[in-house]
């Protein structure tokens, strides 16, 4: 396979007759074995005698393998000029806006692409870091915290909660804490504490003392499966 993509990106090159639909699938063979700059030469070819979303789109797939963030921010732009519904150039340019510390753009490119494809989980983490990097630490955790309730395991949105709570410090959260350590609020705040310092028997007891206080709060029962389920891998128990 590989000796036919080379052959036929030459072919492209020396500006020999072409099929598209063969264009096409030489492109598609390329991208299965990782020949990412191939594939890009004839996504190229093909979009000069066809301007089409979907080629765009590919061509962006590609670039951003290749981290070539802003050629592939621009693919997929001129595929949403063409067809404004393509909620994965939509995604990607969000992802790759935020490559390049474009973060606001990236923030409205998300956002329309949830639009279009509501609480898709790669929107949800992208929009979720994205408002992290803009310093919208609260509506960062919120959403962040969606994902953990689908996936309480996840490693990479544990982390960024873990260094979102923490940067907060003496803020919102320790305020509520401070404040109000008794309500369910407050119990949740110190269970979401102990949670990332990896206390999660002390975690767990907090957890559970606000369920009691509030049976119907949201997130609280994923919050106990979730310790539990460290404590029995071999977390802390309580002191």
């Amino acid at each position: 396979m590989r000796a036919f993509v080379v052959l036929f990106v030459s072919a492209v090159l020396l500006g020999q007759q072409r099929d598209p639909g063969a264009d096409l699938a030489a492109a598609r063979n390329a991208e299965q074995a990782g020949q990412f700059a191939a594939a890009e030469q004839i996504y190229v070819q093909l979009l000069s005698d066809r301007p089409d979303p979907e080629l765009y789109q590919r061509l962006g797939l590609v670039r951003h393998m290749q981290n070539k963030f802003s050629s592939a921010a621009e693919a997929f732009r001129q595929a949403l000029k063409l067809s404004p519904d393509l909620w994965g150039s939509r995604l990607f340019l969000g992802i790759d806006l935020y490559r390049m510390n474009q973060f606001e753009e990236a923030d409205a490119q998300l956002s329309v692409a949830n639009r279009l494809r509501p609480n898709e989980t790669e929107i949800l983490f992208w929009s979720g870091a994205t408002k992290l990097a803009r310093h919208e630490t609260m509506a960062g955790i919120e959403i962040l915290e969606k994902l953990l309730e689908r996936d309480p395991a996840n490693a990479e949105v544990l982390r960024m909660l873990a260094e979102s709570y923490a940067t907060l410090g003496t803020s919102l959260l320790d305020e509520v804490g401070n404040k109000y350590p008794t309500s369910a609020a407050g119990l949740v705040v110190q269970g979401k504490a102990f949670e990332f310092e990896g206390a999660y028997g002390p975690a767990k007891e907090a957890y559970q003392a606000a369920l009691a206080l509030t049976p119907n709060r949201p997130g609280v029962r994923e919050a106990i499966t979730r310790v539990d389920a460290r404590l029995q891998s071999g977390g802390s128990s309580p002191q």
